[in-house]
């Protein structure tokens, strides 16, 4: 007797074929294949197609639940991709604009080789049906063997199926050969572009195995039907990396978006508004947007005010539940701590608030400089280089002395520290000793490495009646251009 899978011949009573492990039925085992097929030669295209129509309406039904979901996606995009433009989205959201495009070339690309092909130009179902008829054979046991024999790449095995007709695997899909009227038939469980071409090549194959004299080169066929489905194989390629980036961005710009509401919801409680509502009414233009620098979660914000472009950056401790100011700039420039603080305040009053800074630092210490009575409690505390806005210096009253600390942030990884030791204060100076001039500079890893310039240097302090603090450094002659103002906050 025969295996009703594969149509190997296998011994009576055995419970399984030795060839493809496929247990054998009692009527199986009750019939042979010379019998099995006179049994079933009766049966005509029309039982096949109406056999396979169920598995063609799940393939429809698949389909449209798949053309469905792109189109909610598509429109999904398509109002996201809208809101970025309007200015509504995050910065982040414009990367996902590349791939939802790619998304839509592929969905063409795919329609193209899904349905186009084969309403258009059917070419590959024309040319099956050609083939047809002038492919004949007398009966299925002959058919069969011209299948088992065949040296068709796409063919995966040969068998019998329950209506006694040749069942082909093919790669792509299940085929059904049928004899009707001496001409061989061919009926896919799939009907599409891509099952079309591979049924083509099958046939030209199965009709070459026939008759070698056959006026067809399958081989020449079977390279041009997998240069054609290699556009479907690409489409869909091109349609599962798209979909991998969008939801990538996604991820990422909600994490953005959550990270930007984290600051632009916050409520500055001494003006009772939050930061979003002061920045959005101070600056015409704005944009927030989030990054990772190195592990640091950075909310930056950009705006234009009177023709000068502000950078704003805060550095979030989203974990524990606050964020700082971390820089400003204007126009590129870093801003230094009076002038950070100049501006937030304009922010959150909606005015020019410089002025009313500089009258209260002035007042202060020109009244002392007037009255002759300069001493080291005017010097104390933080003031800020209003010439090169990059140098601040930090004047602290310990128990063994009075020290001075400057520092010159040449960029936001590297600059130079200067430390001295007041030795005395005289004629409203301080005189100091012990300098040491270092230098910093960030490595790859974040971290600030250090180097000594030159050790035991000198510098003198002064302010003059402006209440300009002056530095002068004695061993290089630096910081005789700086004009110091004492922050107030």
């Amino acid at each position: 007797m025969f295996c009703s899978k594969c149509g190997k011949q296998i011994s009576d009573g055995s419970k399984f074929c030795i060839n493809c492990g496929e247990p054998v039925h009692e009527s199986v085992e009750a019939t042979s294949a010379t019998e099995q097929v006179t049994v079933n030669t009766t049966s005509t295209l029309e039982d096949v197609e109406k056999r396979d129509s169920t598995q063609k309406i799940k393939g429809y039904v698949f389909k449209a639940g798949i053309a469905l979901i792109i189109l909610i996606f598509a429109v999904v995009m398509k109002n996201r991709t809208m809101e970025v433009l309007d200015g509504k989205g995050s910065a982040i959201d414009l990367l996902g604009i590349p791939f939802a495009f790619c998304v839509l070339i592929s969905i063409c690309v795919h329609v193209y080789a899904e349905i186009v092909i084969p309403i258009v130009g059917r070419k590959s179902v024309v040319k099956v049906q050609e083939l047809s008829e002038i492919f004949y054979c007398e009966n299925y046991q002959k058919l069969f063997s011209i299948a088992s024999n065949c040296k068709c790449s796409r063919i995966k095995n040969v068998a019998y199926d329950e209506l006694g007709c040749v069942l082909v695997n093919g790669k792509l899909s299940r085929y059904t050969l049928v004899i009707e009227g001496g001409k061989v038939k061919i009926v896919c469980k799939k009907n599409n572009y891509r099952t079309a071409t591979e049924a083509y090549t099958i046939m030209a194959y199965l009709l070459k195995q026939s008759n070698p004299n056959a006026n067809i080169n399958a081989i020449d066929i079977e390279k041009e039907n997998t240069r054609n489905a290699n556009l479907y194989r690409y489409s869909i390629i091109g349609l599962v990396l798209s979909f991998i980036g969008l939801f990538a961005v996604s991820a990422i710009s909600e994490k953005g978006d959550k990270y930007i509401s984290f600051v632009t919801d916050a409520v500055q409680s001494d003006y009772n508004v939050t930061y979003g509502e002061a920045f959005e009414k101070y600056f015409d233009e704005e944009e927030w947007i989030y990054f990772d620098y190195e592990g640091r979660d950075i909310v930056e914000f950009d705006g234009i005010k009177e023709s000068e472009k502000y950078v704003v950056q805060f550095e979030l401790f989203y974990d524990e539940g606050y964020f700082n100011l971390y820089t400003i700039e204007i126009d590129n420039e870093p801003q230094n701590e009076l002038v950070q603080a100049i501006i937030m305040t304009a922010i959150f009053t909606n005015s020019d608030t410089t002025e009313s800074i500089n009258d209260v630092v002035e007042t202060t210490v020109v009244e002392e400089v007037e009255e002759g009575n300069i001493s080291i409690g005017n010097f104390l505390g933080t003031w800020q280089d209003s010439y090169s806005q990059r140098c601040s210096m930090n004047i602290t009253e310990l128990d063994d002395g009075t020290y001075v600390s400057i520092d010159w942030a040449n960029s936001a990884s590297d600059g130079y520290l200067w430390t001295y030791y007041v030795e005395n204060v005289d004629n409203g100076a301080l005189w100091c000793t012990q300098g040491i001039k270092e230098y910093y500079s960030s490595t790859e890893g974040g971290e600030l490495e250090y180097g000594t310039e030159y050790v035991d240097g000198t510098a003198t302090l002064w302010i003059d009646s402006e209440g300009i603090l002056h530095w002068e450094d004695n061993v290089l002659n630096e910081g005789a251009e700086c004009l110091f103002e004492k922050c107030v906050y």
